[in-house]
């Protein structure tokens, strides 16, 4: 990471390794002293605690489920999500949603999303615990659709297609340096190394706002030995890095949340990118009963291709709807902003 614009000093947070081997990693703090961050601190070390014990059980089931050789799962898991029963399975989801939305309509609880006035007090009431360790998307407990068959098959498939589509991007564009906006789990750093095989050539890096959602990411990069360049803590409004920091930003269902503050978080991603964005974001068309509802009494952005078009200095270069690879029957969006020379 160069220089920030601001100058701005992080704290350097110091831990064991969550993996139990010899030495520390350290994660740079350039949240402030927001009230949020400071509780986010003081908790910082049970969390790690927590987490470490965690990690143990996720390597346990990462075997289990056969995991050893993480890119002969995905492919073995591919080749078995196309042998789903298409229809039946598109019947019984769609059956369920439909109760899911009679359930919502009835008893008023849309919801266990805690509302917010903005996205800092958001990010910690609704995502601080740790709850996406890297067996958590090789679960094979997932509804959707793969390459054309709708299917029960483990969640990260449907984070492989849409990091083969950044990939193709990134190879296109001559991209050397990635920073994606809010990696979770670590999940797509994985897919986009082990699987899509970038080169280490390619520079990944990855930010979170709470620090439990940068300790799962940290688990990911310990548990497959990534070669990740930078994982840090931010403020996505506000991010520590000069401007065109890294060629590409992209973001995995992060912007859609920020309903209200869209434009601003865009902004901030395009200052920081020299070529340009790419965002996979839910369903906005065609979305099933329950989507809307969980959409919408989340806050969730409803018009995001639309103030993407009017951010200045970009070209749209594609809004696409990924109909191969569906969620609960409604395609998610993928949108390409690269930036005018």
């Amino acid at each position: 990471m160069k220089d920030s614009p601001d100058d701005r000093v992080p704290l350097a947070l110091k831990f064991p390794r969550l993996d139990g081997k010899p030495g520390e990693f350290e994660l740079r703090d350039y949240r402030g002293n927001d009230p949020w961050v400071v509780q986010d601190r003081e908790l910082a070390l049970a969390n790690w605690k927590i987490l470490s014990g965690f990690l143990q059980l996720n390597q346990v089931r990462l075997a289990e489920l056969g995991y050893q050789d993480f890119k002969a799962a995905v492919e073995r898991d591919r080749a078995l999500a196309k042998r789903g029963a298409g229809a039946a399975r598109y019947l019984t989801q769609t059956a369920r949603n439909l109760l899911m939305w009679l359930r919502a309509a009835t008893t008023g609880e849309y919801s266990r999303k805690v509302a917010a006035a903005d996205s800092k007090q958001s990010s910690f009431a609704g995502y601080s615990k740790a709850y996406e360790l890297l067996s958590y998307f090789a679960e094979p407990t997932w509804h959707g659709w793969v390459d054309g068959t709708f299917t029960r098959a483990p969640m990260l498939l449907h984070h492989q297609t849409n990091m083969e589509k950044l990939a193709a991007i990134l190879r296109q564009w001559d991209a050397r340096s990635v920073l994606e906006f809010g990696c979770g789990s670590g999940i797509n750093l994985a897919l986009l190394r082990k699987v899509c095989e970038l080169p280490a050539s390619v520079e990944l890096s990855g930010f979170e706002y709470p620090l439990n959602r940068a300790f799962t990411a940290r688990a990911t990069i310990e548990a497959l030995d990534l070669d990740i360049r930078e994982l840090f803590c931010a403020d996505g409004m506000n991010l520590p890095c000069a401007d065109g920091s890294y060629d590409v930003l992209y973001s995995h269902y992060v912007i859609e949340q920020l309903a209200g503050f869209e434009q601003r978080a865009l902004s901030e991603m395009l200052r920081v990118a020299r070529r340009g964005v790419v965002l996979f974001e839910t369903a906005l068309y065609r979305p099933t009963l329950n989507q809307r509802i969980y959409m919408a009494h989340c806050g969730y952005s409803k018009n995001l291709p639309e103030v993407a078009a009017r951010m200045p200095g970009v070209t749209v270069e594609r809004v696409e709807n990924v109909t191969d690879n569906r969620f609960f029957g409604a395609p998610n969006v993928m949108i390409v902003l690269k930036k005018k020379n």
